[in-house]
């Protein structure tokens, strides 16, 4: 993982996501029998908040996330960026063998990868550990993490 300037949102959201679904603990508490851990995407882990799902026939735990820039720095080169992950589990797949959450577990294994991480950006923070119920079925744990990454170095040389 770099911090390239010029990576995009979506190239971004990848590199997240490869850390989520090469990640032993993650697979495992997911819940879920597959032959490559690429199988995860866009059936258990999603590159947007909305996780697609039959509420009525699916008691699984899914992992949805969005990248936000919500203001550019004093610095041009530099803007401010929130990246947030929703774990979302049906109340029937919600307790695991020992008896914790899975929701819980999932976010401290989530938050273990990339609070103060340095590896792939600027260092992350966690700022936002919420939990609620979602619907009748479903429960969630919300984190969010403040960053900072690079605007476009192009972009940046045409500011002036």
């Amino acid at each position: 993982m770099s911090n390239n300037p010029s990576k995009k949102t979506s190239e971004l959201k990848q590199e997240f996501i490869q850390l989520l679904i090469n990640n032993d603990i993650i697979k495992n508490l997911l819940n879920t029998e597959i032959e490559t851990a690429d199988e995860l995407i866009n059936t258990q882990i999603f590159p947007r908040l909305k996780v697609d799902y039959d509420s009525t026939n699916d008691a699984k735990t899914y992992i949805g996330m969005k990248l936000d820039y919500p203001s550019i720095t004093n610095n041009d080169a530099i803007k401010n960026c929130t990246l947030t992950f929703m774990i979302l589990s049906h109340v029937n797949d919600i307790r695991t063998t020992t008896g914790d959450s899975r929701t819980d577990l999932l976010a401290e294994e989530i938050t273990s990868i990339f609070n103060f991480n340095r590896k792939i950006s600027f260092t992350f923070k966690l700022v936002e550990d919420v939990e609620n119920p979602y619907d009748t079925n479903y429960y969630y744990r919300r984190l969010k993490f403040e960053f900072y990454a690079a605007n476009s170095l192009e972009n940046m040389l045409n500011v002036n």
